[in-house]
């Protein structure tokens, strides 16, 4: 499966790869690579864990001492 699509000047190349058995979802592993002339840019993103145990409260809590910046 793939797809392309080409705007004026520029070629974009998609390449879907499935290795193993797992379900489809949530990519455990994605690696993007731009170039813009002799810069080449990567972008690697990689799950390092899964878990179902809920998320402690106080990561949504506001820390104390925080006080939004000035507009």
């Amino acid at each position: 499966m793939g797809w392309s699509t080409a705007w004026p000047g520029r070629r974009d190349r998609v390449v879907f790869k499935q290795i193993g058995t797992a379900s489809r979802g949530f990519a455990i592993e994605e690696t993007t690579t731009e170039r813009d002339g002799e810069k080449v840019f990567v972008n690697k993103t990689e799950l390092l864990e899964v878990s179902e145990e809920p998320l402690d409260e106080s990561l949504f809590q506001v820390p104390p001492g925080y006080s939004p910046a000035a507009p």
